[in-house]
């Protein structure tokens, strides 16, 4: 048997090079990123090229100027003279014609990159730089200054076929000969095997500095100072180009290489540009940095590799300084205490002087994940620093200004949330394109729209609103491995948990960020009541209404239904905010009705057949009971003699265990929905609590479960409330509680209600004995009210229940929270009086 070969051909290269980056732009960065690695302080690129694209209009003294006699004579050829003595390309060129054109005009295009890295002896060139498919990089990932090398795959030098057709090098060591390289790309496309491609090698006795000054003939004085050490180094000249450049391409580098160091690195890399021809593209690196006045919040994550996520809040958006706020549209300056004094804020991490703070929240990945663990762990330890920067100020006082100036400016500057591995940048990431929102922070928002102060609907941050960097390494995150293109992270599992991982910070952010709107929102209206014409004017309407129109006054303020001219009580502007305000409320509330009325089709079935099913109730009631007494009554039991398979007294009894409890459900499910407890009305709350729970207790003890209540209310005070909505709040709880009370093997299972009253609010406490909340709402509680979020198995939780809690408590102007507990899981309820 014979053994045989691969051969590789010619075109290999040309896939892994030219074929294989996507964009010029990207090319040259590959090369930048070489001069990192190879340990360099600054690297300059020249861009010498009068004809990056071909130009429809060519100016006469450009074609005398630049082109050669023979070269101007065949451009002529393409070009008609205008009155003005330029020339304008001729309309009708076949593509031959186009691609000559184009091929005499790059001749004169030339790109340099040169650095003051370390360089390559001759012999490195030849067994490394010559060597496809392997890095020395992959073995000494180390430079000599610490930096960990970004290359690996040793395909990054067929990014100056993408760029030219004939490349040609100078590098040097320190204290070694000057290496001169030279390709001519254009044999791959007449060679049939890699191993026919030859390039030229030479060693000569010149300096690397002086050679380097005189090609880039001093035209980066900013680099050949004694900052930086040009001793040794490469330099690559890239002519002639292969590709157009346009305008478009220099701006995108230049951005580019903007965040190509991290905020606030400590090894600075300077790259410097130089446009002959368009210089208004001209550019150097600067030190980055975001100052503390600078944005609203700062948010940073740490994933320790293993499981924990550990986000640090630095709220920097609230003055907690302020001490009142004023209503200008009634001249009233009111105290923000009240407001500090609300229960949201009486909860670790929310008090008052939290709010200039840093707060710390922790995660279990594993716990939010549904991910294996295993491959949670694969994703490896890495850090984010984010940065939430609104572009605009707030109308709310209690909100630090902003010069929104400034704030576009910065964010124009920083753009982006950036990956950065070993503290260099990955490409394309958080850049102009597809790549800029890879959080998919834009499709976020769009499946929860809500705005940050709404109480419905979950607010989201969008992409252009967030800057910042997320730190990688190669050694740290192995699974984060570059796509063969250099276009971005390989698109694997890992990836997909580490965007999960970064998204579920964000989130963390976001609830914390719209719990303090959402408080302030609501206090804003409720002051704005005592202030406000709104109420009054909504009062008199119901009252003008239900006594037939008879209290109603003339619009035009002329006479009233008794003949009497009279001013009106409210002005033009006062009804018309009433209006707005009004329409507010039913956009606000839309979103939720919408979902209520789809998800609510067991509800509806109960209301319209309440009549039949308070008939089907009774017939449970007693139905097993009648059967036994009219088989007895046709048959004593004693003379029946069909044994234990066919003894109808078995089914019986078992029917009558399972008529008791749909008899018990009947009663809870309907109670809730009948029409009178629809309406407000004044109610002593511990009462009406109590009634309900009366209802659930003997479908309670079924489940073993034993409930306790305790109010400690004053009798006679009364609270003006629908009772379907105590029903609600009730139901939903007594309702989970009995799912995970039967997860657990307390054989003492036990539900607590306790209801206090206070000055301001009724309390109303919640409290069983199961299990505590999951762990992946760890110091993010708020978001168990969320539409969609459960705890339970997500085959049997639908994420509405705590949801519909949540907005039937707000609608009473209250606040729901989970209690700190050691033990069990309670709600804490407050009722604005």
């Amino acid at each position: 048997m014979e053994n045989i070969n691969f051969e590789v051909g010619a075109k290999a290269a040309r896939l892994i090079g030219r074929e294989n980056i996507a964009d010029v732009d990207g090319a040259l960065i590959e090369l930048i990123k070489n001069a990192y690695d190879a340990d360099a302080s600054c690297v300059c690129v020249w861009f010498d090229m009068p004809f990056p694209y071909v130009p429809t209009d060519m100016p006469a003294q450009k074609i005398q100027h630049i082109l050669n006699e023979e070269d101007r004579k065949q451009i002529l050829e393409y070009y008609d003279e205008t009155e003005k003595g330029d020339f304008h390309k001729k309309e009708k060129l076949s593509e031959i014609e186009i691609g000559e054109l184009k091929r005499i005009l790059a001749k004169y295009n030339c790109l340099i990159v040169a650095d003051n890295g370390t360089g390559m002896s001759v012999e490195d060139v030849k067994t490394k730089w010559m060597y496809i498919g392997t890095s020395d990089k992959e073995v000494n990932y180390t430079s000599d200054k610490g930096r960990i090398k970004t290359g690996a795959k040793g395909i990054g030098r067929f990014a100056l076929d993408k760029l030219s057709a004939v490349s040609t090098m100078y590098t040097q060591c320190k204290n070694d000969k000057l290496v001169y390289w030279n390709i001519n790309w254009e044999q791959f496309e007449n060679s049939k095997l890699l191993n026919q491609i030859t390039a030229q090698l030479n060693q000569t006795q010149e300096n690397y500095a002086q050679t380097v000054k005189s090609i880039l003939k001093y035209r980066f004085p900013t680099a050949f100072t004694d900052k930086h050490d040009w001793k040794s180094g490469t330099t690559i000249i890239l002519s002639p180009i292969r590709e157009e450049w346009t305008k478009r391409l220099f701006e995108k580098v230049n951005t580019n290489l903007k965040s190509i160091n991290p905020l606030g690195t400590a090894d600075p890399f300077k790259v410097f540009i130089k446009n002959r021809y368009y210089p208004e593209f001209d550019y150097e690196t600067a030190d980055a940095t975001i100052d503390v006045k600078d944005y609203d919040y700062k948010i940073t994550a740490v994933f320790d590799g293993e499981k924990n996520l550990t986000v640090t809040l630095k709220r920097n958006e609230v003055d907690v300084d302020k001490k009142s706020v004023l209503f200008k549209k009634y001249n009233k300056v009111v105290s923000l205490d009240s407001f500090w004094a609300r229960p949201y804020f009486q909860k670790e991490k929310y008090h008052r002087e939290q709010y200039g703070q840093e707060v710390v929240f922790t995660r279990n990945m594993t716990k939010v994940l549904s991910d294996d663990p295993a491959k949670i762990k694969n994703v490896g330890k890495f850090e984010a620093e984010l940065y939430f920067v609104k572009n605009q100020g707030s109308d709310a006082e209690i909100i630090k200004s902003v010069t929104a100036k400034s704030r576009k400016e910065l964010l124009a500057k920083f753009s982006g949330v950036k990956i950065y591995r070993d503290r260099f940048k990955v490409r394309p990431y958080g850049d102009a394109g597809n790549y800029f929102d890879w959080l998919e922070l834009g499709k976020r928002q769009a499946e929860s729209p809500g705005g940050v102060g709404s109480d419905s609907g979950s607010w989201r941050v969008l992409a252009y609103q967030l800057v910042g960097q997320v730190q990688i390494g190669r050694l740290e995150n192995p699974a984060l491995y570059d796509m063969a293109n250099r276009e971005g992270l390989t698109s694997n599992d890992e990836y997909q948990i580490f965007v999960n991982i970064l998204q579920d910070a964000i989130h963390i952010f976001e609830t914390d960020r719209q719990g303090f709107y959402r408080e302030y929102m609501r206090w804003h209206g409720e002051v704005t009541k005592k202030f406000g014409a709104d109420a009054n004017i909504r009062a008199d309407a119901v009252a003008n209404i239900e006594n037939g129109g008879k209290n109603g006054e003339d619009r035009a303020g002329v006479k009233n239904l008794d003949g009497v001219t009279k001013e009106n009580k409210y002005t033009d502007q006062e009804y018309q905010e009433t209006v707005y305000n009004l329409m507010k409320e039913v956009e606000e509330g839309l979103n939720a009705k919408q979902i209520l009325q789809m998800l609510s089709s067991s509800g509806l079935i109960l209301n319209t057949f309440f009549h039949e099913f308070k008939g089907i109730q009774a017939h449970y009631g007693s139905r097993a009971e009648q059967l036994k007494y009219r088989i007895n009554y046709m048959v004593e039991k004693e003379n029946l003699h069909p044994g234990f398979v066919f003894d109808p007294f078995i089914i019986i009894n078992k029917m009558e265990v399972t008529d008791e409890m749909l008899t018990l459900w009947l009663k809870v499910a309907m109670k809730g929905i009948q029409k009178e407890n629809l309406l407000l009305e004044q109610v002593h709350i511990g009462k009406e609590i109590l009634n309900i729970v009366e209802s659930w207790q003997t479908l309670l003890k079924t489940k073993d479960i034993v409930v306790e209540l305790n109010d400690d209310t004053d009798s006679e005070n009364l609270y003006s409330v629908a009772k379907a909505d105590l029903y609600i709040i009730l139901n939903n709880f007594f309702l989970n509680s009995v799912y995970f009370l039967e997860k657990t093997k307390n054989p003492k299972r036990r539900i607590k209600v306790i209801i206090k009253e206070h000055k301001e609010y009724f309390y109303i406490n919640l409290w069983n004995n199961g299990p505590q909340l999951d762990a992946k709402f760890k110091d993010a509680e708020t978001r168990i009210f969320e539409l969609g979020e459960t705890s339970k198995d997500p085959k049997e939780g639908t994420g509405i229940g705590l949801w519909i809690t949540r907005e039937t408590v707000e609608r009473y102007d209250g606040t729901i929270m989970v209690s700190k507990l050691e033990q069990g899981f309670g709600l804490d309820i407050y009722l604005k009086k």
